[in-house]
């Protein structure tokens, strides 16, 4: 992909050549140089009013930023991907870009910020009907409300989300329903129920 980059023109097919790379490096682990090729997939992008390089780029910048722990970069990519995915009416990456930012709230102990962008999240799933969103925000939501002992909120969303899991239309990753069921036990153990929390982490 290298040896491919030095010869390619300044089109939209060095920007698709730019994010295959960036993508290599993220699943190899190496965000830094994820970051590297997906800040120059956004740049070409931008100078070619290249819609669907813009669109991927931003998504990788942001993802690369955040197992990076680059704060700065990630919110600042994030709200101004936020503006492009409006302009384009991108419900799907706004919502994903909503999420992001709920979790990187999250991890810098902002739990109003987290709540407002998880809440907008849900919102903008919840309208495209997207299962697999949906059922993320709310186990976000619920291991946020557990984490701040509002069990009876955490519960809620936690059944809500597992309950979408259960749906035989969900198409979601396997783990949704494991994950789902040890965010349940979380719940449970907080509340001191320790048989009840085993009990589910053992389904």
């Amino acid at each position: 992909l290298k040896t491919v980059l030095q010869t390619q023109k300044e089109d939209t097919n060095k920007v698709n050549t730019l994010l295959l790379t960036s993508s290599e490096f993220f699943e190899a682990g190496q965000f830094a140089s994820c970051l590297t090729y997906s800040k120059q997939a956004l740049m070409l992008s931008k100078k070619l009013e290249f819609l669907t390089g813009k669109r991927n780029a931003y998504f990788q910048i942001i993802a690369g930023s955040s197992n990076l722990n680059n704060i700065i970069d990630a919110f600042h990519y994030s709200y101004e991907a936020l503006e492009f995915y409006k302009l384009t009416r991108d419900s799907f990456m706004l919502g994903r870009t909503f999420q992001f930012l709920g979790a990187m709230s999250t991890a810098i102990d902002d739990d109003t910020e987290a709540l407002k962008h998880y809440l907008s999240a849900l919102e903008i799933r919840q309208k495209i009907n997207e299962k697999t969103g949906i059922a993320q925000t709310l186990n976000s939501i619920g291991t946020l409300y557990c984490e701040q002992g509002k069990l009876t909120e955490a519960m809620e969303h936690h059944v809500a989300a597992l309950k979408i899991c259960k749906d035989p239309a969900f198409n979601g990753a396997d783990w949704s329903i494991p994950f789902t069921n040890q965010s349940i036990a979380a719940v449970y153990e907080k509340s001191g129920d320790m048989e009840l929390a085993h009990g589910n982490r053992a389904s």
